[in-house]
């Protein structure tokens, strides 16, 4: 038997076929990568987003009332002590009392009231009388109290005659304002009117008030009656204070938050060092502001923190609050790391300082400073943008720099015009204390009674700015004869 070899065939594919292999490989590896590509992505805009949400969610924790925005009161029960620091720096001037501020040390009067003698009857030493013996000096002390508090009744009568002659019941008259057989006067009005307006006390502990320390209660409806009362009596001083504001050549103003018959309402404020009208509106954009009657009118310096609805006042000229910036500059600085804030922040406070300085001997900077400081913020705010350009996500930041570049003007006029203040100080400290009213009363109850608070409170701080005694300019305008605001000079 013959063994036959076996025989292998060898398979040699053609170039055709060689071509086609390679080419399904390479589809499967392009296929493979761009499948890992497109998870990478979904991965990297995954973790931005997160990165995004953490960022936020940090910037909410770190966010407090002396980085932002937001009151003391926000800041919640977990916060630290707070430290009075001031983000203007360190002043130059000592501390206590300042040169020129009176002083308010009680010493003796040389008016009193009443004088008890003490006399000396007979020696501590040896007791012999001294009833004869002449007085050699008198040693003075004395006590600045209040007298015993009470309510004065005043009976006015008029006499009734008739005449003899042609019959005639002729009646006696009574003073200006009695016109009912029991009324108030106007002290107690204008003291229920200082209490509720000036100092916030509630009208149930108004009423407590009265009924401890004068010995006599009223009602709550007589406290709301004396308001009401009080409001017509100021209108004239009202439209003055409008007047005033609109003619003036700085403004400062403010919005806030306060609840109205449960309701979420604003009050709106105007200012400057004279003068204070507050008014309260369902609103808190440009309507509400253009019922008040203010700013429509106003071609001056508006001074505020950057609201949106407020540039839509094209008449006035506006400035920025740089205690806002300021504050904003110390949160990106503190949460985002970034050196141009902090260099913007110093930078602002140096130009604050140079202005304070030649304030004392001229009204303007020269030229080359003018220059140098404004070459130096154009180059901290190009560096923000360079730092924020290689981070995504970095919205807060870059907000902030969109408006120190596009409102470079407004930012800085305090250094061109130095009666422009360096910050909305004003304006916050004015809206703050009707935030202590709404926190001690909490809400209003009508829209009279809101109104009735705005324009008592615009008087009594317009009075205190004019260095006036609130309790007797109250009792005054009682009487018909409230403060008027004069024209601001031109």
């Amino acid at each position: 038997m013959t063994n036959k070899k076996k025989e292998h065939k060898f398979y040699i594919p053609d170039e055709e076929t060689i071509d086609a292999v390679l080419n399904q490989g390479r589809n499967a590896t392009k296929k493979l990568l761009l499948d890992l590509t497109n998870t990478v992505k979904e991965l990297v805009a995954y973790v931005e987003k997160q990165n995004e949400v953490i960022q936020n969610l940090s910037d909410k924790i770190n966010k407090s009332s002396d980085n932002s925005h937001q009151p003391p009161s926000s800041d919640g029960l977990n916060k630290k002590p707070r430290q009075t620091k001031s983000l203007r720096g360190k002043s130059d001037k000592k501390n206590g009392g300042q040169p020129g501020h009176k002083g308010h040390t009680l010493t003796q009067s040389n008016n009193v009231d009443k004088v008890e003698m003490h006399p000396v009857n007979h020696c501590d030493i040896c007791q012999n009388s001294l009833q004869s013996v002449g007085i050699k000096k008198i040693e003075k002390r004395q006590v600045f109290d209040l007298p015993p508090l009470t309510i004065e009744i005043a009976e006015h009568q008029a006499e009734i005659k008739t005449c003899p002659f042609c019959g005639y019941e002729n009646k006696g008259q009574f003073p200006e304002g009695i016109t009912a057989p029991v009324q108030y006067g106007k002290m107690v009005k204008s003291v229920i009117n200082y209490f509720t307006n000036y100092h916030f006390i509630p009208i149930k502990r108004t009423t407590e008030i009265f009924k401890d320390m004068f010995a006599h209660p009223i009602s709550e409806a007589t406290v709301l009656k004396a308001n009401k009362n009080q409001n017509k009596n100021i209108d004239l001083a009202i439209q003055s204070i409008k007047e005033y504001l609109k003619n003036s050549k700085i403004l400062h103003v403010d919005e806030s938050g306060i609840r109205k018959e449960g309701y979420l309402n604003w009050i709106h404020s105007a200012s400057n060092q004279k003068a204070t009208y507050y008014g309260i509106h369902k609103k808190r954009g440009k309507l509400a502001m253009d019922d008040i009657g203010i700013l429509e009118d106003f071609m001056g310096i508006l001074i505020h923190d950057f609201w949106r609805p407020y540039f839509k006042y094209k008449n006035a000229t506006h400035s920025m609050c740089n205690a806002h910036i300021l504050r904003e500059l110390k949160f990106i600085a503190e949460n985002y790391k970034q050196k141009w804030a902090k260099d913007m922040f110093q930078h602002l406070l140096i130009i604050k300082q140079k202005v304070e300085q030649v304030r004392e001997t001229s009204n303007h900077l020269n030229e080359k400073d003018i220059y140098h400081f404004e070459r130096k913020y154009d180059e901290i705010v190009k560096e923000g943008y360079f730092v924020n350009n290689q981070v995504s996500n970095n919205r807060k930041p870059v907000n902030l720099l969109d408006r120190l570049s596009d409102y470079k003007k407004e930012v800085l006029l305090y250094m061109h015009d130095f009666d422009v203040p360096f910050d909305n100080n004003q304006g916050e400290r004015d809206i703050r204390m009707t935030k202590i009213k709404q926190k001690i009363s909490g809400s209003f109850r009508t829209q009279i009674g809101a109104d009735n608070f705005a324009n008592i409170r615009s008087y009594i701080s317009t009075i205190i700015k004019n260095s006036k005694n609130v309790l007797e300019e109250l009792f005054k305008a009682n009487g018909g004869n409230p403060f008027i605001m004069e024209s601001p000079e031109p």
